[in-house]
């Protein structure tokens, strides 16, 4: 056997013997990183029944809906209350009539709002599960699902009003549009107000 073909000989062992490698660690590592563990609640343990539904709205939805920083904005922000003699420079940034998206009200603003948008998709995908049994569950389910979609649209109106560049306008950029539980790595794009209305409606 010559050199040549004992040398080509080599890097096929050698580039098995890495494939075989690399194909080892990603089936280990699967054990690690697909772990469910004790006592971690998944939707079909959380979403059984209607009743799930209002706890769920009640503990996390609603109680994400406070509104006295939009409303501490706005006041400043609009001039509705003014700049006194004594001004120090407290939130000299937002008496200016644009949003600066540097600000920590800004990205609150944002955060908060798509906090709650994000909670109610996963109230609506929970809700899939449940089966309602009798006339008063459905009306119950029903109910439930209109509140969420309710404050889903208050917060996407929240967001167009600060953030989207005229909401007259439908072709107007907007918001970003929320349609599924995001990935961590998903980067969605901002839509037009158009897109955002059809939601809402």
């Amino acid at each position: 056997v010559s050199n040549s073909k004992i040398k080509k000989m080599k890097k096929h062992i050698l580039k098995i013997a890495l494939c075989a490698t690399l194909m080892g660690t990603v089936t280990s590592c699967r054990d690690a990183l697909d772990i469910v563990q004790e006592g971690e609640l998944s939707n079909e343990n959380v979403f059984k029944s209607p009743e799930d539904m209002k706890r769920f709205l009640d503990g996390d939805i609603y109680r994400s809906m406070g509104l006295s920083s939009t409303i501490r904005f706005s006041a400043l922000f609009t001039d509705e209350v003014g700049i006194g003699p004594s001004y120090s420079g407290f939130a000299q940034d937002i008496h200016q009539f644009f949003v600066d998206t540097t600000t920590g009200e800004a990205s609150s603003l944002w955060i908060n709002n798509y906090y709650v948008i994000n909670r109610v998709l996963v109230l609506l995908e929970g809700a899939n599960l449940i089966k309602p049994s009798t006339t008063a569950e459905q009306a119950l389910y029903n109910s439930y699902l209109a509140e969420a979609r309710a404050l889903r649209a208050f917060s996407y109106l929240q967001l167009l009003q600060h953030f989207s560049t005229d909401m007259s306008d439908p072709e107007a950029l907007g918001v970003v549009l929320l349609d599924r539980i995001p990935n961590v790595d998903d980067m969605p794009a901002r839509v037009t107000n158009s897109a955002i209305y059809s939601v809402i409606e």
